[in-house]
């Protein structure tokens, strides 16, 4: 059985709370679905792939912050998440990055890199505080529940 390289609960508690709506309700990042830990189905995603076995040792500490993970609903199959790790025919993966839904591994600090959310941009620092930078909307802001086919 391969070893659990994710977050503790502790870890994803703390996460659901940093996305929370005002009144304190958890929520998916991308679709702004109600998150019921226990109830709906949602997942950590992680910006920065960890790769195949995921990390080990300060790896695994460093893959876990905050600002490298992100709630959304699904698995990594299903919901949001699926969409973001499998995402549909025709949508580029540079999308995904200008959304800052994904972050590559060669970037200094994935933590400083904002993301597109349901709420308008966020930036969630690897201690945990949050920051909303006025930023423009990103020039395609195409999300999982669009419907129609990604803008060519």
């Amino acid at each position: 059985m391969p070893a659990d390289t994710g977050p503790t609960q502790d870890q994803r508690d703390q996460l659901l709370a940093l996305f929370a709506d005002r009144s304190g309700v958890p929520r998916c990042v991308a679709c702004g679905a109600v998150i019921v830990p226990g109830v709906t189905v949602y997942s950590d995603h992680h910006r920065v792939g960890r790769g195949v076995g995921g990390r080990q040792g300060e790896a695994r500490a460093e893959s876990n912050l905050p600002g490298r993970r992100l709630p959304l609903c699904g698995t990594g199959t299903t919901g949001c998440h699926g969409w973001v790790t499998d995402p549909p025919r025709g949508v580029p993966t540079q999308h995904l990055r200008d959304l800052g839904l994904i972050v590559r591994r060669s970037h200094l600090d994935p933590a400083s890199v904002p993301v597109w959310t349901w709420q308008g941009w966020m930036v969630v620092s690897d201690d945990g505080k949050v920051s909303r930078p006025t930023l423009p909307p990103p020039a395609h802001p195409w999300h999982p529940l669009d419907r129609t086919p990604y803008p060519s």
